[in-house]
């Protein structure tokens, strides 16, 4: 069986990204620092947006809008608002940061995150982790997040729980970078079988295929053409497409992360049904 993703990372996803147009993404920051000076809690914050943007994957760029006045945790505004709430803390208390993420389908359309000023102390140099949190390494983590990866079991990950606050989690590490790459290929680089989010992100002639719960990019073939060791040629959508042999699933529901764009609606459901028809007459 030819595994989609290498078993070996430790990253995962959430259920939504954004569209390769939404870059550049803008954020604001909502007025109130706690005991923190607010030009180095605000340049903290930008750092963290700037590692993921440093990467070179895709086309991930990030530019900061100002304060945000009227901002309120919770409600959707239309902006990405960064929040320091050091009066309340709606959120399970042991939390030291949390993203707030509104999406349509599989397409994050706002996202916000929260740092936990109420029930940790926070600071911005020399932090004294973990009696004191840095800022700048959870809004790493939490920016992270806002891309849609979730949480890793990589011990040196930014995005590993126990690392939030951590003033190492401030730098990247390589499974972090696996994800983002993953999540938000440079266009146009990616070959059979490696992970996609829409057409735009394979090589010339390739599609991104939805498959059961994978999504892929997939050359198209010939019928009975060899696609190599691991792939099939399948018809699905009117076409006839590399597929992989097994899949994980033969559910044709939307799972994490699945695109539900038009490009790819009907290659969806022919695909899925051509498996399950087939795993049931095994």
């Amino acid at each position: 069986m030819l595994l989609l993703l290498p078993s070996a990372l430790a990253w995962t996803t959430g259920a939504s990204t954004w569209s390769p147009e939404d870059f550049p993404v803008p954020y604001w920051i909502a007025p109130g620092f706690g005991e923190l000076e607010e030009a180095a809690a605000v340049g903290a914050i930008q750092a963290g947006f700037d590692t993921w943007a440093s990467e070179g994957c895709g086309n991930i760029e990030f530019t900061y809008q100002g304060i945000a006045e009227d901002a309120v945790w919770g409600e959707k505004d239309g902006k990405n608002v960064v929040f320091f709430l050091s009066d309340s803390w709606p959120e399970e208390a042991s939390l030291v940061s949390s993203p707030m993420l509104y999406s349509e389908g599989s397409h994050t359309v706002e996202a916000d995150f929260a740092l936990n000023g109420l029930n940790y102390a926070w600071g911005t140099n020399n932090v004294r982790w973990p009696s004191e949190m840095d800022v700048q390494a959870s809004s790493t983590h939490e920016v992270g997040h806002l891309l849609g990866l979730w949480h890793s079991t990589d011990a040196e990950a930014t995005l590993n729980p126990a690392l939030d606050g951590s003033p190492e989690a401030r730098d990247l590490a390589a499974d972090d970078r696996e994800g983002l790459c993953s999540l938000y290929p440079a266009a146009g680089s990616g070959g059979q079988g490696e992970s996609c989010i829409d057409e735009s992100r394979c090589l010339e002639g390739m599609i991104c295929l939805q498959d059961g719960t994978e999504r892929y990019c997939a050359a198209t073939c010939d019928a009975g053409e060899p696609c190599g060791e691991g792939w099939t040629c399948l018809e699905a959508g009117g076409q006839q497409v590399c597929a992989a042999e097994e899949t994980k699933s033969c559910g044709c529901s939307s799972g994490p992360g699945a695109h539900s764009g038009p490009v790819l609606a009907g290659l969806v459901v022919l695909l899925c049904l051509r498996r399950c028809v087939s795993q049931k007459s095994s």
